[in-house]
């Protein structure tokens, strides 16, 4: 009856304990990143008017890999000139995103600058401690979160594992009684 035990009810209440931890660990790895976008941090970050100048779209060539004939793709980057004020200064800025971004499509990119027409107002997100370094959105839709999904999929299934050996254990220990 140990046997049956150790193999029926402690190795799964092992490894859902271990799924349990390895997504817990992955989430608070995930919310460690969240608020970073490349090297820039954004959570603390202030919020300003601005006014958008104009937008146009920055057109980059760049080689698929290393060889001399490997193909030339071109991606492009949208680009918002904007004006705002923190403090009395007044301050010019022409990221959308705040690590930059110029891996888009032409529609893609072309699709985001559409959102700041000319001599419209956006929202501006600048850094307090340096309110030169500033951007229109807080982090690049190319930002994946599989990190989370992955995480909480994890701690689903562990306590899922857990619970259900749980409750088989009293089920068969009822039963054997």
């Amino acid at each position: 009856m140990s046997n049956i035990f150790a193999l029926a009810f402690v190795l799964p209440i092992v490894l859902g304990t271990l799924i349990l931890a390895t997504g817990g660990v992955l989430w608070l790895v995930n919310s460690r990143r969240s608020n970073r976008v490349g090297q820039v941090e954004t959570k603390d970050w202030s919020t300003t008017g601005g006014k958008v100048m104009g937008s146009h779209l920055g057109e980059h060539e760049t080689r698929q890999g290393d060889k001399p004939d490997a193909p030339i793709v071109k991606t492009f980057e949208p680009v918002v000139e904007y004006v705002y004020s923190v403090g009395g200064s007044e301050y010019h800025g022409s990221k959308v995103f705040p690590a930059g971004d110029s891996d888009f499509g032409q529609a893609e990119a072309q699709a985001i600058i559409d959102r700041y027409p000319a001599n419209s107002y956006a929202p501006v997100r600048y850094d307090p401690q340096n309110p030169a370094v500033s951007s229109l959105e807080s982090h690049s839709p190319h930002e994946t979160h599989y990190l989370l999904v992955v995480a909480q999929s994890l701690l689903l299934l562990g306590i899922g594992v857990c619970c259900f050996t749980f409750f088989m254990m009293i089920i068969l220990v009822g039963r054997i009684q």
